[in-house]
């Protein structure tokens, strides 16, 4: 229970983002991503927001995983990330799909490439969002440069018939610290794959620290 209670702290210290998951009837439409939570050391807060949320489904299996990344790194003001000499910079990635690529946005008639910029829109009902209509999504590499330029590391905890597509993407992205923990069908491994990811990030910095002053 320490390791939990200490884990969510440490996370109710972050963001909570959303990114577009899919849709039926019951549920609201779908959006390409959506801040709820700026960061906060409010927990009670922190939880009350998750248990708000609410599915969201669209026509295709692939999520916005690459555009949700990209604003994450982007908007550093406008979401209020510490500053990077101070604070571990790290995004928990869960989910059960593929992610949508360069290139598929011309199927949607959108032709301008994504300019790796910040793009959140003004808050409304408590919440900002990308609505990815203008531009395309992001390439691997410009997500890669972006969370290399704001030192974030991803942890991907991804469901096992996602595994080999996360798997390789955390291995293209190993030089950011990115892992990748395979969730059960419940996710109720959740919180045990974050306290997996963070030792091993703090191993490898740990290591790198060892390897600067040897030499």
């Amino acid at each position: 229970m320490e390791i939990a209670a200490s884990l969510f702290h440490h996370f109710s210290s972050n963001n909570l983002f959303r990114i577009n998951k899919s849709h039926s009837a019951d549920e609201e439409p779908p959006y390409n991503f959506r801040h709820v939570l700026d960061f906060t050391e409010q927990d009670e807060l922190f939880k009350e927001t998750i248990n708000k949320q609410t599915n969201s489904r669209s026509k295709d299996n692939p999520e916005a995983t690459l555009d949700a990344l990209m604003q994450v790194a982007s908007c550093e003001n406008e979401l209020g990330w510490n500053p990077s000499n101070t604070t571990r910079r790290i995004v928990l990635i869960a989910t059960d799909a593929p992610f949508h690529i360069a290139g598929e946005g011309r199927f949607g008639g959108i032709v301008h490439p994504n300019d790796a910029k910040c793009h959140l829109s003004e808050r409304r009902n408590g919440s900002r969002e990308y609505s990815g209509l203008e531009q395309d999504y992001p390439t691997v590499n410009q997500v890669y440069q972006k969370l290399r330029e704001s030192r974030i590391q991803p942890i991907f905890a991804v469901s096992h018939y996602e595994r080999k597509t996360f798997k390789e993407l955390a291995n293209i992205w190993k030089d950011l610290g990115a892992t990748y923990e395979e969730l059960n069908e419940d996710s109720n491994n959740i919180i045990e794959l974050i306290e997996k990811s963070y030792k091993v990030l703090c191993i490898k910095e740990l290591f790198s620290l060892l390897v600067f002053l040897k030499s």
